[in-house]
C-alpha cells in the first residue's frame, strides 16, 4: 500500500543554506528523502478502491496561493526532530485544514492526531537532537512557497525514498 505526503517546495535555490547546513553535519541534503520543505498534509493513504488518478485530480483541482514566511530559531519537535516553524501559522493552518477536508473522501491519515488542530507548519531541518546546541542560533530569511507537490513516500521507518508523483506551481 503506497503512502503518501504533501508539501510545499520553496522558490528556486530558497533553501540553499538548509541544504548546506544539512551537507556540512550530514554529508545529506535530503531529511526522509525529500527536499526541504513544509508539510501541508503528513502522510496518509488512499482509501480502499480509490485510484491514485483521484488523488491526482484532487490535487489538480486544489486553488492555493503562494506564501511567505519568516522562521523561528531551530526547536526541537517531538522526540528527535529539529525543526524551523514558520511564523505565520494561521496562513498554513487555513491551506492545511483546505487539502486534508478535500481529501478526506478518498484519504486516510497515517497519524491524524497531528492533523487540524495539532498542524505547526515547520520546516524540518535534521532527525539528529544532538546537533541542537551546534546550530540553535540558525535561522533563515524570509522564504516563499510556491510549488504543491505531492509525493509517494517510503511507508517503512527508514524513510528509504520519495517519488514526486505530481507538482504544479501556485499563484
Amino acid at each position: 500500500m503506497k503512502k503518501y505526503t504533501i508539501i510545499l517546495l520553496p522558490e528556486k535555490n530558497a533553501a540553499k543554506e538548509v541544504k548546506e547546513l544539512r551537507i556540512k553535519y550530514t554529508g545529506q541534503k535530503f531529511t526522509d528523502a525529500l527536499p526541504p520543505h513544509i508539510t501541508l498534509r503528513r502522510s496518509f493513504f488512499m482509501r480502499p478502491n480509490i485510484a491514485e488518478i483521484e488523488l491526482k485530480k484532487a490535487i489538480q483541482s486544489f486553488s492555493m496561493k503562494k506564501i511567505t514566511t519568516t522562521f523561528s530559531k531551530v526547536e526541537k519537535m517531538g522526540e528527535n526532530t529539529l525543526v524551523l516553524l514558520a511564523k505565520n501559522e494561521k496562513q498554513f493552518s487555513a491551506e492545511h485544514e483546505k487539502i486534508t477536508t478535500l481529501l478526506n473522501p478518498i484519504s486516510v491519515a497515517k497519524r491524524p492526531e497531528w492533523d487540524k488542530k495539532n498542524y505547526k507548519p515547520h520546516l524540518t531541518i535534521f532527525r539528529k537532537p544532538e546537533l541542537l546546541q551546534k546550530i540553535k542560533d540558525f535561522t533563515l530569511p524570509e522564504i516563499t512557497f510556491d510549488t504543491l507537490c505531492l509525493y509517494d513516500i517510503d511507508p517503512s521507518p527508514a524513510h528509504a525514498f520519495a517519488d514526486k508523483v505530481i507538482c504544479k506551481k501556485l499563484t
